[in-house]
């Protein structure tokens, strides 16, 4: 995976499907020069005579650019224009002759320093930019998010030069045509060019891309409210939920017409507060004095809400208790939300607080009660099914394998330690939990270890993934990471 940011245009190599690294170009190709040209890894020099077109020579990196990079940039310095600086810097296809500057053929395309015209595919050239000469270092970006290619003189964009190029392997190409002509080129960097510039404005450009395809779904800001709404729940920031509701309730009333849609709408939201309940950081007899001001003749539905406000406040001291490793005090918690007839917790909630508990004794150096927790609880709950999914069974053999090492810290399985490990057994008490308090269909998706939008980023950054495997270029501009505020 090539990290998207600045590094992407420079990375030696770019992971191919399968795990194998895809060399990118290092040196020009001596094997496959023109005639006339005499190759020195990255240096050029033009060995002919030059009287005519016919004695023009090109060559092309080592290797092609790979079709996965959403941007590639390379730079050539001009050394010597020799006696009349007919030297082209460009891109070439697969099979383009190597007797001709780059831009003269097609699958080519070429920034000519001795008139400053760009070549695409033909002998007719445009009127581009500005001539270069000894001394000037000429940029090319293939950029295969947009399939254009745009040129640069001494770090300077000359603007786009041509569309339509990128779905197919490209390789780096200069051309010379005669006596004296020398070039070196630049194949990593430093670069003259702003290379973090290129690589911002095309994660721009890919956001805002994104985002306008996103935009032109139906009710994209209604399913985008009702994820957040799901997520703010799911961690037990109700009120935060309840206002996101209310919030939505007022656009919508603005822009309804008719008493019966705002009569709907209105019944809608009292249904979505009920649902999204009491604040964590709002106490019973705030939640019961809440309730008798809007519905005072009804007293047994308050005490129902002040008994389920109690219950979440502990489950919510619970979870907290859970995240800072507190497996005891998490347990007995849950224990009292669930009552004293309750049957045992599930035997996976069970295994991942042994596990904790194991790992906790681990973090205090505490090896006796490790393995007391090893032979006594966390057998059971495995014996009992509590490692019924994979990922289970692989944590619970690597936070036994702590263990066998004298500084677990530092061993391969030292990442137990971290505190995602935590968060993991929180959230599966968290789900069994929310699953006594609430039942059925609310508690099929509001006791899912994780909420709605962390599954969607987790499912999206894998997507991303897959797309920049099977060849989408774009992928690698974007990166669900950038979607999250650093503070």
């Amino acid at each position: 995976h090539v990290e998207v940011d600045a590094r992407t245009l420079h990375a030696t190599s770019t992971k191919q499907k399968g795990g194998r690294m895809a060399p990118r170009p290092s040196k020009w190709d001596a094997s496959r020069a023109g005639a006339h040209i005499a190759v020195d890894g990255t240096l050029a020099r033009y060995v002919g005579a030059g009287a005519s077109d016919r004695d023009a020579a090109s060559v092309r990196s080592d290797v092609p650019t790979s079709r996965r990079e959403p941007m590639y940039y390379f730079e050539v310095r001009v050394r010597s224009t020799g006696r009349e600086g007919f030297i082209g810097v460009g891109l070439s296809a697969s099979g383009v002759r190597a007797d001709r500057l780059p831009g003269w053929e097609p699958g080519s395309v070429g920034y000519h320093g001795d008139d400053g015209r760009v070549f695409v595919g033909g002998a007719r050239g445009n009127a581009y930019g500005p001539t270069y000469a000894a001394g000037d270092v000429v940029g090319c970006l293939l950029d295969r998010s947009k399939k254009t290619v745009e040129f640069f003189k001494n770090g300077v964009a000359l603007g786009v030069a041509a569309t339509g190029l990128g779905d197919e392997d490209m390789w780096p190409t200069v051309g010379l045509r005669t006596p004296g002509e020398e070039v070196d080129a630049v194949f990593a960097p430093p670069y003259v060019a702003d290379e973090a510039r290129m690589m911002a404005e095309a994660k721009r450009y890919a956001r805002e891309t994104a985002k306008a395809d996103l935009q032109n779904g139906m009710h994209a800001k209604d399913i985008a409210l009702d994820i957040v709404t799901a997520h703010l729940r799911h961690h037990g920031y109700v009120r935060a939920a309840r206002k996101v509701v209310q919030t939505r309730e007022r656009a919508n009333n603005t822009n309804k017409v008719g008493s019966e849609q705002a009569r709907t709408s209105k019944a809608q939201c009292k249904e979505d507060e009920e649902v999204v309940s009491m604040d964590v950081s709002t106490s019973p007899e705030e939640a019961a004095l809440e309730l008798v001001n809007m519905e005072a003749e009804d007293q047994e539905r308050v005490a129902a809400v002040v008994a389920a406000a109690a219950k979440e406040e502990k489950l919510n001291r619970a979870v907290e208790h859970a995240r800072r490793g507190e497996v005891d005090k998490a347990m007995a918690l849950l224990a009292e939300v669930r009552g004293t007839e309750a049957d045992p917790p599930p035997a996976r909630l069970r295994l991942l607080a042994a596990c904790q508990a194991l790992v906790e004794a681990v973090r205090d150096k505490d090896t006796q009660t490790a393995l007391a927790i090893a032979r006594g609880d966390l057998a059971i709950a495995a014996k009992d099914g509590g490692d019924a999914r994979v990922e289970d069974a692989e944590t619970m053999r690597e936070v036994v394998a702590l263990l066998a090492y004298d500084d677990p810290a530092t061993s391969p399985v030292g990442h137990c330690l971290a505190q995602n490990q935590r968060e993991r057994f929180a959230d599966a008490l968290r789900a069994v939990g929310w699953s006594v308090l609430h039942g059925g269909t609310e508690a099929e998706e509001t006791c899912a270890e994780e909420s709605p939008l962390e599954s969607i980023f987790k499912q999206t950054a894998v997507v991303l993934q897959e797309l920049q495997e099977g060849g989408c270029a774009t992928a690698a501009l974007l990166d669900v990471q950038d979607y999250i505020p650093t503070s």
